[in-house]
């Protein structure tokens, strides 16, 4: 008998075989695992996380600051002084002159003409730096840059120096000849008698406005009543030319308050207008204002409304609720001493030094600033911000630190 030999295979395997030999007589291949699948997109998740973070870091950045917000000291109070002021710069309570002069001009119905030859004329303000006073006798010479001669018509005597300070006297001088070359404009003087003698430098003269009514023509005439009209009409519209100018002629650090300016009309010279049968009506105005160095003026009140101030800086917050009135007259060119009196109500502002805040409270604790804030008389109140909201430190540099300063409130808000 014949032997065979089969392999001994164990049941699992040979259930497996047999799905396998099942498989391929009905044409179907037997299934294959899938191999694993490979992490393609594993790192998207870190790269959003980290755009997220410098995001953050970033507006972090940007969002963090810091800043002060102050409220400044300030004193209110109705106001009732009488005061000096000094033409001396280095007094307490310095003041100044600006003046203005405009002319205008209306076409009116004209009468006739005339035929007229005039000297121009004008205010003459003389000078002595010497120790004794100094005579000068009637028709004393005065020689303008361009040599025009005026005179005066009196004997006058100018005033020693004192100190340092020139004696002075203003008188009105007339031109040596008709004709409006002699309507110069202000202008230094010199006095032509005293020229190569000792007084040369000594006596000197100023005009503060120019000469004017020298004239030689034809010039037209106009009724009287006609004349005053329009006069009254160019006097109307020259005040408000004649006050936007001056308010120009103010230095940025001084002041010009209410009741500190005067305003002088003359008539000048007609003239024949270009309409035939017509003339112009012409009208000068000058303006002149006295002007103080606001510090100083806010430093002066401040000191009479509060017995503990310390001269800190301080400014008016809002000039044109006070009122200035001249006691004994208006001062001029040769003023030394200016009385007045104010009124109203006056808020006192400190002047806040933002850049000697923010230096001292750069590296300090919120807490630390506090107390230092409390040092500075200027500051009635402070606001600290710091940006994130977990700082508790402001930055070491001071121009990390912004510092602002909140308008005060005026005496009638």
């Amino acid at each position: 008998m014949r032997r065979t030999l089969e392999d001994i295979i164990p049941p699992s395997r040979r259930r497996a075989m047999e799905q396998q030999e099942q498989s391929s007589e009905h044409g179907t291949e037997p299934k294959q695992p899938h191999p694993p699948r490979t992490r393609r997109n594993s790192y998207k998740p870190a790269l959003i996380a980290g755009v997220i973070i410098v995001l953050a870091v970033g507006a972090l950045y940007f969002l963090s600051g810091a800043s002060v917000t102050i409220d400044p000291m300030t004193n209110t109070a109705p106001l009732s002084l009488s005061l000096a002021a000094y033409a001396s710069t280095t007094s307490p309570l310095p003041f100044a002159l600006v003046t203005v002069e405009k002319i205008a001009s209306q076409e009116v119905a004209g009468s006739g003409t005339t035929n007229v030859t005039q000297s121009a004329s004008g205010q003459l303000t003389i000078y002595n730096t010497l120790s004794h006073s100094q005579r000068l006798v009637k028709n004393t010479r005065f020689a303008s840059p361009s040599n025009l001669i005026f005179r005066i018509h009196q004997e006058v005597t100018v005033p020693a120096a004192r100190g340092i300070i020139p004696g002075s006297i203003t008188v009105p001088v007339y031109a040596d000849a008709a004709g409006s070359e002699y309507n110069v404009a202000p202008s230094p003087f010199t006095v032509p008698g005293l020229v190569g003698t000792t007084l040369e430098n000594k006596v000197y003269a100023k005009s503060t406005s120019a000469m004017t009514g020298g004239y030689v023509g034809t010039r037209a005439t106009v009724d009287p009543a006609t004349a005053a009209v329009a006069q009254v009409a160019l006097q109307n519209a020259l005040l408000p030319d004649l006050k936007q100018s001056i308010q120009k002629q103010v230095p940025a650090d001084y002041l010009l308050i209410p009741g500190a300016a005067t305003t002088t009309f003359s008539a000048a010279p007609t003239e024949v207008a270009s309409t035939s049968g017509k003339a112009l009506v012409r009208e000068d105005g000058v303006m002149t204002a006295v002007i103080f160095p606001q510090a100083a003026l806010a430093k002066t009140i401040e000191s009479h409304l509060m017995g503990s101030y310390a001269g800190q800086p301080v400014r008016i917050v809002d000039p044109s609720a006070i009122t200035l009135t001249p006691v004994g007259g208006f001062p001029n060119a040769t003023t030394q001493v200016f009385n007045f009196s104010l009124s109203g109500n006056v808020t006192i502002a400190w002047v806040v030094n933002t850049t000697q805040i923010s230096s001292a409270i750069a590296g300090k604790t919120r807490s630390e600033a506090n107390t230092i804030m409390s040092s500075f008389p200027a500051v009635q109140r402070a606001y600290f911000n710091l940006r994130p909201f977990w700082v508790s430190t402001f930055p070491n540099d001071p121009t990390k630190i912004n510092v602002t300063v909140n308008a005060p409130a005026t005496a009638g808000s």
